[in-house]
This record gives structure tokens, sequence and C-alpha cells, in this order.
């Protein structure tokens, strides 16, 4: 194990991308081979790809990088709270548009409650993954330079955007009469909103060191989407919530949705380059420093 660690910190972009896909292929796996699609077995599922996250970071840097703390939430919060709102004012929508439909709500208390532990199990699945290791494991390549951090946010952003879609575009290439321009528009929307969306986490990760608050505002921001779905079916599919190809009429409509996300954040991320010039370098990451909330209070890297 000891010798594995060692060959982690020293190959961590290789390394990363052995576990990403090592995790992502279990996953996938447990729910096609034995047929996981309900909420509570993807509840179950989510939870055992955070718990598997967290642990390799606790193994990666000592448990400091995942205690719970609120060190840095105010700033993570004012940097993204209106993504949050757009995206529950589309769910808010949404939700109309499947009522208009005549869709009935099946057990709104249990469902509810079940949709808010998914949600935030994924935040600090994809979070820990995402922005917790990914990201780290280029900072410790190219965090000693401006540069360097630039390029590592905008690769952890395209992968990001791209994980999310890629499952389709298997599709389109393994049977190409499921493609069509509806798709493809739902595709490019996803891939850019979600890879902006990204971006600004990853500016609030580097400037807090702390995960439980971007995995809370990644949580709420899914937590719409989840109870459109799964109040008026809780057997849905994961594919069937994150897919891009739809008959009715929310499929028009998330396009919309998609594309007016990007604008609405163009102005955010423009905020976000202005920040990349006040944090402080080297940012190495988890891999060759000690990060914690705690080292920010010390370093004052956010306010």
């Amino acid at each position: 194990m000891k010798t594995i660690k060692t060959l982690y910190h020293k190959y961590p972009i290789t390394g990363t991308f052995i576990v990403i896909f090592s995790i992502l292929g279990i996953m996938y796996s447990l729910r096609h081979n034995f047929s996981l699609n309900s909420l509570n077995s993807n509840l179950l599922i989510e939870a055992f790809g955070a718990i598997v996250v967290l642990a390799i970071i606790a193994w990666i840097t000592g448990v400091d990088e995942i205690k719970f703390s609120t060190v840095g939430f105010r700033y993570t919060f004012k940097v993204t709270w209106f993504i949050i709102v757009y995206g529950l004012i589309l769910a808010g929508i949404g939700f109309g548009v499947k009522i208009h439909q005549g869709a009935h709500i099946h057990h709104p208390i249990i469902i509810t409650l079940e949709c808010i532990i998914f949600a935030l199990c994924i935040g600090l699945f994809e979070e820990g993954l995402y922005r917790g290791i990914f990201l780290s494991s280029l900072l410790s390549k190219f965090g000693g330079t401006r540069k360097g951090l630039v390029f590592s946010l905008i690769m952890g952003a395209l992968l990001f955007g791209f994980i999310h879609v890629y499952s389709d575009l298997f599709g389109f290439i393994t049977d190409p009469s499921t493609f069509s321009m509806e798709a493809l528009n739902h595709m490019i929307g996803k891939t850019i909103s979600t890879g902006v969306f990204g971006f600004v986490l990853s500016i609030a990760h580097i400037r807090t060191h702390n995960l439980w608050g971007i995995s809370l505002v990644h949580g709420v921001n899914d937590l719409g989407g989840f109870l459109i779905f799964y109040l008026f079916d809780p057997n849905q599919s994961i594919e069937a919530i994150e897919g891009y190809v739809t008959t009715d009429s929310l499929g028009s409509f998330s396009i919309y949705g998609f594309i007016g996300e990007t604008i609405i954040m163009i102005p955010l991320v423009i905020y976000c380059f202005r920040q990349i010039k006040e944090i402080q370098l080297p940012q190495y990451g988890m891999f060759k420093e000690k990060w914690s909330p705690i080292s920010v209070v010390k370093r004052k890297t956010y306010y």
C-alpha cells in the first residue's frame, strides 16, 4: 500500500485517471449489471462513491482535508448564489410543466428527503473526485505559475463537462441511429454549462481549500432536477435524469435552460478570471501541499 501511495504521489495525473475511470466503471456496472435504477438504489451507489472518494483523499493527504468545516462558505456562496437561484427557477418551471402534463406526485415527503440526501452524496462524490483529486493532480504539475494555474482550471472544467455527456457520445458511436441535432444541441449545451459551473467551483475550492462548501452548492444545484423526475417517477433511471435525448416538452426546454445558464455565467467567469490574479502562488494541491480549510486561514487566501 505504501508503494502504491508513493507511485500515486509521483505520477498523480496518471493515477487520477485510473481512479476516475475505475470508480465510474464500478458504479456503471452496479447500475447496469444488477438493474439498480430506482431512487433508493442510485442513492446507495452515490453514497458508496462519495465514501470511496473521501477515503482516497484521506489516504492521499490526511483526514484534515475531509473534516467538515464552514471556512470559506461565505465566499463560495458569494460566487455561486445566482447559479443556485437560476437552477431552482428552472426546476420550478419544469415542475409546472409536469403538473400541466397531468403527472402525479408520489410520496412527496419521503421522496423529497431521499432526493436531498441523494443530491448531497452526488455533490460530495463529484466535487471530491473532480475538484479534490483531479484538480489537485493538475496543480501538482502546473500550479507553480499563473499560466499553469489557468491551464489546470480549464482542463478540469473540460473534463467535468465531458464526463457528463460521454455516455451519450459513446451511444452515438455504437448506435448511429440515436444521433439527432436535438441530441447534439443537448450535449453541447450541457458540456458548456457544466464545464463553466465546474470552473467556478474550482476557483472557490482553490480559494477556500474546503470541499464541503462546493459540495453543498453542487448538491443544491442538482436537487431541483432530481425532485422534478423522482417525485413523479421514483423508478427513473439515472440515465433518464441525466440524459439529453428526451421526447417530452422538457427536452426542448432544457436546451434553452443550458443556453441561459451559460449566458448568465459569463459575468461570473470574467469575475473568476480576475480572482485568479489574487490567488497566491504556488498552488500545488493536496498531492504536494497540506490542503485543508485551516491552511487557508493561515495563508488568508479567501475572504
